[in-house]
């Protein structure tokens, strides 16, 4: 294959051409920024119809509006709704939720927490644990056993036990590890705390 340069009139010219592919780079350079998003993106859904809303313009105004709704208006009767008014209920409920922390989010935490260990207590690891430890108590109580009928040497009892106590009190450490309630997840800090100004 060859190529040869110059051997048919150009059908635009060559200042054309460039300004054609440096308009095309730039459009390709904005549509590259990240679009402008909201912490609401993707967190707003319908009441009735369960769809999720979507942001809009309109004559210059932010909306949120149901999908379904922009789609088809028969399909939901949920109109748009102002950005302001969503960003002032998102910030009423944060002041309710902040200030009545005792009585909405302690006891929903707490809630939690609790469902967490009653599962924690049916994973493979916490069951490990406690036949671990099932099993090391019993080797404790045998050796005992052997102890007060004479059948063991005292140095070898004394070795063994020592051996079995690090054992156990290892494992029910582990153990207590495990059922924290806050095992796997950090503090957040609250209104007042440390980090907020």
């Amino acid at each position: 294959m060859y190529y040869a340069e110059s051997t048919h009139p150009a059908i635009i010219a060559k200042e054309v051409f460039h300004a054609a592919q440096a308009l095309l780079q730039q459009r390709a350079k904005r549509e590259a920024l990240p679009r402008n998003t909201s912490p609401f993106d993707q967190k707003i859904f319908c009441g009735l119809c369960g769809t999720s809303f979507r942001k809009k313009v309109s004559h210059g105004k932010l909306f949120w509006t149901c999908r379904k709704h922009s789609r088809d208006a028969q399909s939901c009767p949920v109109t748009q709704v102002p950005d302001t008014e969503i960003r002032e209920a998102f910030l009423r409920f944060y002041y309710k939720l902040n200030h009545h922390r005792d009585i909405i989010l302690t006891p929903m935490l707490n809630s939690l927490q609790s469902i967490l260990q009653r599962r924690m207590l049916w994973s493979e690891n916490i069951m490990e644990l406690n036949h671990q430890i099932s099993e090391l108590s019993s080797q404790n109580q045998m050796l005992a056993t052997l102890k007060e009928q004479g059948l063991i040497d005292p140095d070898i009892f004394i070795s063994q036990s020592n051996e079995l106590t690090q054992e156990l009190r290892a494992a029910k450490q582990m153990l207590a590890g495990y059922q924290h309630p806050c095992f796997g997840h950090e503090a957040v800090p609250l209104h007042g705390e440390a980090g907020a100004s």
